[in-house]
């Protein structure tokens, strides 16, 4: 029974993703910004990978502590994840954090003013709480680079 938690700790390394560290995004060329979709351990389901697109178009298929970026240009945008949807009006030379995760994420304040916006489980967050994050995460190379 004692290498039942061994057994168990392996198998959700075995889940997560594996790509080079989290890296600050390079500056955007002009007419685009930075997206950057990251998945946090959520519980039952998480040791699966998942799929997430940007209007329609699939970017990533993401494990747990796993995170992908792609350029996108300026305008309105939609990153969804199964049912759940999140606007995202890009700005020329702006960095987007889109966060799957528990929705424990809804409740996280900076000052008087909430730093995510969207399901609870699907949530474009602040910078600050993302790069806090990402610290440990690791890159999944992006289906789609570029969506216009």
């Amino acid at each position: 029974m004692r290498s039942l938690p061994l057994f168990v700790a392996a198998l959700l390394v075995g889940c997560a993703a594996h790509g080079p560290a989290y890296q600050t995004p390079a500056e955007p060329p002009t007419g685009y910004a930075n997206l950057v979709i990251y998945r946090v351990p959520s519980g039952p389901g998480s040791a699966w990978g998942t799929d997430f697109h940007v209007d329609e178009k699939k970017v990533a298929d993401l494990r747990i502590h796993g995170y992908t970026r792609a350029l996108i240009k300026d305008g309105e945008h939609v990153v969804r994840m199964g049912t759940l949807r999140v606007p995202v009006d890009a700005k020329t030379g702006t960095t987007y954090f889109v966060r799957y995760g528990s929705r424990i994420a809804s409740i996280f304040m900076a000052g008087p003013t909430p730093i995510v916006q969207g399901s609870g489980l699907l949530t474009l967050v602040s910078p600050e709480l993302a790069v806090r994050e990402l610290v440990d995460y690791r890159y999944t190379e992006p289906e789609v680079q570029r969506v216009d």
